[in-house]
């Protein structure tokens, strides 16, 4: 608004309120477009509410400011405009919410622009509520319910041992709550304790009450959200859904892109649907070696253009501290009866980006720069603008040339059409007029970056730069986060010095993803270490934590194992072998070893071709060693060596058929029920051992007349006994391989070691002769304790050069 001077005249009259008519004394120089001149307030309370009179509390009535001087009530209408002009140029969230301002703005301009003003000093008022940090990777996805009390966020995932579960979140504002939603795996291949592979969550969208979600592991899932969320339908793709629309306007209707193609999916709430293929034509002069894969997809958000959907492609792989120029821009016309292609020009340049207009026919796209364009040489970078004509053609209006190597994100302004944005790798946001595109009237920078760079590459190429970029309720309230940490606020309509409004928060580490309630009043900030942030315009104390609730674990491996191996056991394709367990039986179905039977990796029927004598000769069930007489010397000595051992780790469970037994060796690993009276008498009170102190007892042995009797004649006992113990199980001891003397006893003394300095377990061929050589002997006047290790730390898959 621009400000008017009033001037009073030198000569004195009466009031232009006066009912005596004369001319007025004052003059406005600056009159309103509208041609009417200002209306004074009607709120008479004015200089008591601000303050204004201060020197006198009585406040002139309204017959004594119809009688007073001009010269007196001019000064008076001056100060009052003066505070005026000065309200409306404070107001911003660097100032607190001063009620007294709004009802003065209300009394001045009227209701509706009081409403709006309300409306825009709160929700530019954010401040940081509540955050969480503990999510697989980059928070890169963000998506609000329609009510603005629930929100998801999608994370990436790392596909190495580096892979970590909350890939997906689901918050409740109302609750404090966060649940994990875990469904977005797949089967992990290697050996490792969590069996699940968790992966990158690619788009999240929020229609009505039900979530949308995309992921690298080939699926699409809905999700009810009403109450707990959980997923109601998942849609299986050939390869990775990389981008994913749903229309706003057009009821179900879903389009994704997977890793080469794009696919429409109609009513994807019902069973058996399947997708529609929606045709690509390349550019016949690109090269027919490069790969496309999807970057962005958009639907059109009004009633002008919600039958179109606009797809980008950039080219797949390449060198990742360059930007590769291929790409593909395609555009399809989508009615409940047809899918008609529309062409676009340019179409095959790699796109960054794509942004519909919210209310007029055209969309914005980001891309790399080709020569056939005409813009300078310095372009690297081009923001285009394309118009919907009424034949239903698309012609290119407006074009932008940009110096960044790489766009993150392109905007359009919605309170003024003639501004467009354009977010960077190199920290920066550009903004053009579109009444003068040649040159860039705003670039609003960023702080350096606040994750380590690599040096020998600039920035751009290397910095993922400014991935946030919203509008607020009003122009003035533009947010854009980056790899700084930092979420500034803008007014583009002042000078690029000026332009600078505040910085709402700063993050310890770089903003990867951002996004707006429906109603501006909350933000979502997720940044580039796995953290959520909720910005709120309610006035609330310190930032309070959500309450991350995760989903329960899976149930082991070793449940659904069981009963598969007893059918494997009925159905004879294994038998229970009473010392080596169970091996292969008469009706095994595989699989088999190709390579053991001199067959290719890809031979069929391999049950029928026997092993070869090498491998057949090595088998445990067999005849002896003896007989073997094509083994050499060092084949017999270690297939000795798995016999022995497979016949020692199964003696406990060959004895008269009975189940296994707690040994004494189990026993004394129980340091709390270490030994008991084992001559049967009714004295059980325990002797605690110590090798420091010698033996302690019990309250109840201290009372006997001779305890040092007693434990001697126990420790005659217990030797005698382990003696018949040791000659009752000679047969299962270990014999001597060559000069190596293999004796796996264990001190009693020894038992307090930490699990370090016990045998290593067993890995795979010679290991485990220098395993079993690496026990120490002990004398056979001691206690003996034979110990094996237990069958989880065998690797029960042998090598090629072990037995089968």
């Amino acid at each position: 608004m621009s400000s008017s001077v009033y001037r009073t005249s030198s000569s004195p009259s009466r009031s232009s309120r006066s009912p005596t008519p004369s001319t007025p004394t004052t003059t406005v120089t600056n009159v309103r477009r509208s041609g009417r001149s200002r209306k004074a307030p009607v709120t008479y309370e004015l200089k008591a509410l601000f303050g204004l009179d201060k020197e006198s509390n009585d406040t002139p009535n309204h017959s004594e400011r119809e009688t007073s001087s001009p010269a007196s009530d001019a000064p008076q209408r001056a100060t009052l405009h003066e505070f005026s002009v000065a309200s409306q140029t404070e107001r911003g969230p660097w100032h607190n919410t001063n009620i007294s301002k709004l009802l003065w703005t209300r009394a001045l301009r009227g209701a509706r622009s009081s409403h709006d003003d309300i409306r825009a000093t709160v929700s530019s008022n954010l401040k940081l509520s509540k955050w969480w940090k503990g999510a697989s990777n980059d928070v890169s996805a963000l998506a609000w319910s329609p009510d603005g009390t629930k929100f998801a966020a999608g994370a990436t995932t790392q596909p190495d041992e580096y892979n970590r579960k909350n890939n997906l979140v689901f918050g409740d504002l109302l609750q404090n709550t966060l649940h994990e939603l875990p469904d977005h795996n797949i089967p992990r291949k290697s050996n490792i304790a969590d069996e699940r592979l968790f992966a990158t969550l690619s788009a999240i969208q929020w229609v009505g009450q039900r979530l949308y979600t995309s992921s690298y592991d080939h699926t699409v899932k809905i999700w009810d959200t009403d109450t707990t969320p959980f997923c109601v339908r998942t849609l299986k793709h050939d390869s990775k859904v990389r981008v994913m629309a749903v229309s706003n306007l057009m009821p179900n209707l879903l389009a994704t892109g997977t890793e080469q193609a794009f696919s429409l999916w109609r009513n994807p709430d019902k069973d058996g649907q399947e997708p529609e293929s929606l045709k690509i034509y390349r550019d016949p002069r690109q090269k027919a070696n490069i790969v496309l894969e999807p970057t962005v997809l958009a639907w059109g958000p009004n009633a002008a253009t919600e039958h179109y959907l606009a797809g980008g492609m950039g080219e797949r792989g390449g060198d990742e501290f360059k930007v590769s120029l291929c790409g593909q821009l395609s555009m399809w016309r989508v009615t409940e009866s047809s899918i008609e292609r529309r062409k676009v020009r340019p179409d095959s340049q790699n796109i960054f980006d794509l942004k519909w207009h919210p209310s007029m026919r055209r969309f914005a796209t980001a891309s790399t720069y080709s020569q056939s364009m005409g813009l300078p040489l310095r372009t690297r970078s081009v923001v285009q603008i394309y118009d919907i004509l009424s034949d239903d053609k698309f012609k290119v209006t407006s074009q932008f040339a940009c110096s960044a190597l790489d766009m993150n994100d392109v905007t359009f302004c919605p309170m003024d059409t003639t501004y467009i944005t354009a977010s960077c790798t190199d920290g920066s946001t550009y903004v053009w007029d579109n009444r003068n595109p040649a040159r860039a009237v705003h670039r609003l920078r960023h702080g350096t970056s606040v994750n380590p760079l690599n040096p020998d590459y600039s920035r751009e190429a290397t910095d993922f730069g400014v991935r946030v970029a919203l509008w607020g309720t009003t122009i003035d309230q533009f947010y854009t986060g980056g790899s700084d940490g930092c979420l500034k606020q803008w007014d583009i309509r002042r000078s690029t010095e000026d332009a600078l409004v505040a910085n709402i928060t700063c993050l310890d580490e770089g903003i990867m993803s951002g996004a707006f309630s429906q109603d501006k009043s909350q933000l979502l900030l997720g940044d580039f270490a796995g953290g959520i942030h909720v910005l709120s315009c309610e006035q609330s104390s310190d930032p309070e934590p959500l309450d991350f609730r995760p989903a329960p674990e899976p149930s082991s491996a070793e449940e659904p194992a069981v009963p598969l191996a007893n059918e494997l056991l009925s159905t004879g394709q294994l038998t229970l072998h009473p010392i080596f367990g169970p091996v292969q039986g008469p009706c095994y179905k595989g699989p088999y070893a190709p390579w053991a039977r001199g067959l290719p990796k890809d031979a069929t029927q391999v049950q029928h071709v026997p092993l070869l004598s090498q491998y057949q000769l090595r088998q445990f069930d067999g005849p002896s060693l003896e007989d073997r007489h094509e083994l050499d010397q060092d084949s017999r000595q270690e297939l000795q060596c798995h016999l022995n051992l497979a016949r020692a780790r199964h003696a406990r469970h060959t004895q008269s058929g009975a189940a296994p037994q707690s040994s004494e060796n189990d026993r004394k690993r129980r340091r709390d029920d270490r030994t008991s009276n084992s001559d049967g008498g009714e004295d059980n009170d325990p002797i605690i051992l110590d090798s420091d102190q010698g033996p302690s007892f019990s309250p109840a042995q201290k009372k006997t007349d001779n305890p040092k009797r007693k434990v001697k004649s126990m420790d005659l006992k217990d030797r005698e006994k382990k003696k018949k113990k040791k000659k009752k199980n000679k047969s299962h001891v270990i014999t001597r391989v060559e000069n190596a003397i293999i004796d796996l006893t264990v001190d009693s003394d020894r038992e307090s070691q930490p699990a370090s300095s016990s045998p290593a377990p067993h890995q795979q061929g010679p290991p485990l002769l220098a395993t079993l050589k690496g026990l120490k002997e002990e004398s056979e006047d001691e206690d003996e304790d034979y110990w094996w290790p237990d069958s989880r730390q065998v690797d029960a898959n042998l090598s090629h050069d072990e037995v089968f």
